[in-house]
């Protein structure tokens, strides 16, 4: 009998032990395609950005603002409007877009990643500027 309960128990934490693992693989595998849904949007938002940052590219952007509606994340979407909204449309104004971006996808922001990314943006400011003084 004193064995009895020590088994009974092991079991009960035994199955429940795998129940919670296939839950939680269950809720993995469902979020998993979201992810890469943001990560690809977030990636082709910036890229887009960077390449046509007038938007002259109408057709390309309508197709990334649309992932990005889909696919982003609530704090990613209001720093967005914040900054289409802001005016700024300098690289470095997409840095609080960038941050929330990176947070949506547990990437972590420390301020060490903060720092290469603003030096990342002004590089790619630069190469604009530097780029649209040329001759035509």
């Amino acid at each position: 009998m004193d064995s009895f309960l020590p088994a009974v128990m092991g079991f009960v934490v035994g199955v429940f032990s795998v129940l919670m693992g296939a839950y939680s693989g269950r809720r993995a595998a469902k979020k998993q395609p979201k992810t890469v849904g943001s990560a690809q949007a977030y990636e082709d938002f910036i890229s887009q950005v960077i390449d046509d940052p007038e938007h002259k590219e109408q057709e390309a952007f309508q197709k990334v603002r649309a992932r990005l509606l889909v696919y982003g994340e609530t704090s990613v979407l209001e720093a967005l409007a914040k900054y289409y909204n802001g005016g700024s449309k300098s690289f470095t104004a997409l840095l609080p877009v960038i941050s929330e971006m990176r947070r949506s996808l547990v990437t972590g922001h420390k301020s060490e990643a903060q720092n290469a990314i603003i030096a990342l943006l002004q590089f790619e400011e630069r190469v604009r500027n530097d780029n649209a003084a040329l001759p035509k």
